[in-house]
């Protein structure tokens, strides 16, 4: 099979919005010269949509069940999806966010004057 002019990938397995459960999780790709693995995602994560808190994380064959290289991408293979659990960013509930510099949080921002009375407390001062 001709790899150097335009490829059919089929995709199956795939998880994403509506949109995906409309045409069931499978799809044809078409590959153009030079277009490879990134490109096959690309066009996987456009067609299918987004699938909430996960990512696409590798492409396997079909008839091999061995992970797909660039080489194995011929005009008409098949590709399975696979997905990992992704949280997202964690950093975005506050959690992890640094407030400041010091023990309390640093003085002179929101919230200094409760951390300022707290300080002072907590060393007998009041």
């Amino acid at each position: 099979k001709n790899a150097a002019g335009p490829r059919q990938v089929h995709v199956t397995g795939g998880h994403g919005n509506t949109r995906c459960a409309q045409i069931g999780g499978q799809c044809t790709i078409i590959l153009e010269p030079g277009q490879g693995l990134r490109e096959l995602k690309t066009a996987i994560r456009k067609t299918f949509g987004k699938y909430d808190y996960h990512k696409l994380s590798r492409l396997t064959l079909a008839s091999t069940g061995a992970e797909v290289k660039k080489d194995q991408l011929v005009d008409g293979c098949t590709v399975v999806c696979h997905y990992t659990y992704a949280p997202g960013d964690a950093s975005a509930f506050g959690g992890s966010r640094r407030r400041g510099f010091g023990r309390f949080g640093g003085f002179g921002r929101r919230g200094a004057r409760d951390d300022l009375f707290l300080y002072a407390m907590m060393r007998g001062m009041l």
